[in-house]
C-alpha cells in the first residue's frame, strides 16, 4: 500500500507538484495509486461550480473528449468532483513542454514549427470530425512531446 500525499489528495489520485496554472484550472502531477502509473490532473477553478448546468456540462464535455483516439489527443482517464472541485485525469508526458514554454526561449526551427502544426491540425481535424471543436487553442494548450 502506497504512503498518503503530504500535498493532499484528488479523488484517488495522490497530489506529487503542480505542472502550471491557467486562468480556468491547476494542473498537477499525480500519481494513480490504484494503476501505479503517473497521471496529470486538471483541477477547475472555482468559479460557476455551484452551478449544475455548468458542472453537467463540463462531465459531458469531459466523455466526449474521453471517447477521442488519436496520437496527438491526451487520453483521458477519468473525470470527477472532489470536495466540491471539477477535475479531469490525463496521460502525463514525461519531459513534455508547453508550446508556451518552448517560444519563451525564442522561435522554434522552421522544421519542428511545421511539425507541430501538422500534428495540431490532425488532432483538431480528428475531433472536429467527431463533432468536437476545441474553442481554446493557443501555445499553453499544445504539449510538446520530448
Amino acid at each position: 500500500m502506497s504512503e498518503p500525499s503530504p500535498l493532499g489528495t484528488v479523488g484517488r489520485y495522490q497530489i506529487v507538484r503542480e505542472l502550471g496554472r491557467g486562468g480556468m484550472a491547476i494542473v498537477y502531477l499525480a500519481r494513480d495509486p490504484e494503476l501505479r502509473r503517473q497521471v496529470a490532473i486538471k483541477v477547475i477553478a472555482g468559479t460557476g461550480l455551484s452551478n449544475d448546468y455548468f458542472r453537467n456540462a463540463f462531465k459531458r464535455e469531459a466523455a466526449a473528449i474521453g471517447s477521442l483516439e488519436h496520437p496527438y489527443i491526451l487520453p483521458v482517464y477519468d473525470v470527477g468532483e472532489h470536495q466540491g472541485q471539477l477535475y479531469l485525469v490525463m496521460r502525463y508526458v514525461e519531459g513534455g513542454r508547453t508550446l508556451k514554454e518552448a517560444l519563451a526561449n525564442g522561435p522554434l526551427p522552421p522544421d519542428e514549427v511545421g511539425r507541430v502544426l501538422e500534428q495540431v491540425g490532425h488532432a483538431l481535424g480528428h475531433a472536429h470530425a467527431q463533432g468536437l471543436i476545441h474553442r481554446d487553442v493557443k501555445p499553453h494548450n499544445v504539449l510538446i512531446d520530448p
